[in-house]
């Protein structure tokens, strides 16, 4: 994935604790272990969370951070102080959680122009966002989310702009289906890349997302799982 261009990372995923704090701390370690590679959603320490993670391009700064609803079952030691945040936590509230979220998107807002946020959403297989993506989208908008990236449904959800009360809006990307993978069922097969465009007014410093762009992809792969490639959905043969 770094070969092919990739520099920011979310790790916070339902599987993430799949190999216990072990695994957690060796995924976290192979990815500063990278160049010029960012990892958010997965955090040494508590506090690391706190630190806006940014990547400036053309003189805009972007900020990310990664939450995930669940664990499948799994959870963080109670004594381990590694960084990651899933609102089935059972060590804090759901006000105490959110509170985290809050901070950590203000640190963002006071590094960036525009705050990223992924967010692994508990439901699988749905080609609509259900009630409890709606209600999380909503409030990481209301705390100041400019992109929210969705993951976790494996299929294709819908993009749109949530407008908030200053009449400022914020894009979210329900789900960009699978990149990658060799699941079995066709809509599991198909996903995308969103293509976003920021613009800054160096007059004012006000920044806004332009326009959104998607194009289509599809995984393809061999007898055996073999061959895994992805081919843009309009080459794609019948």
């Amino acid at each position: 994935m770094i070969e092919i261009g990739f520099d920011v990372f979310n790790q916070s995923t339902n599987h993430v604790m799949d190999k216990h704090l072990d695994g957690a701390l060796e995924n976290y370690e192979l990815f500063q272990s990278k160049e010029n590679i960012l990892l958010t959603g997965l955090y040494k320490t508590w506090d690391d969370m706190f630190i806006p993670q940014t990547v400036t391009k053309n003189d805009i700064t972007f900020s990310f951070m990664g939450f995930t609803e669940f664990l499948n079952g799994l959870r963080v030691p109670a004594d381990s102080d590694l960084g990651l945040v899933y609102l089935t936590d059972t060590r804090h509230t759901q006000a105490e959680l959110y509170d985290t979220m809050q901070k950590m998107i203000d640190a963002g807002k006071k590094s960036s122009d525009i705050v990223c946020v992924s967010m692994h959403w508990q439901t699988e297989d749905i080609t609509a966002p259900d009630e409890s993506q709606k209600e999380i989208a909503q409030k990481l908008v209301d705390m100041g989310a400019d992109i929210i990236i969705g993951t976790g449904p494996h299929v294709l959800q819908p993009i749109e702009f949530f407008e908030r009360e200053d009449g400022s809006k914020a894009l979210v990307i329900w789900s960009l289906g699978n990149f990658i993978s060799t699941q079995a069922n066709d809509p599991n097969l198909l996903g995308g890349l969103a293509d976003v465009t920021v613009r800054k007014d160096y007059a004012t410093g006000k920044v806004t997302i332009s326009d959104v762009g998607f194009s289509p992809t599809v995984t393809h792969y061999g007898s055996g799982r073999s061959n895994v490639r992805i081919i843009p959905f309009k080459d794609y043969s019948e």
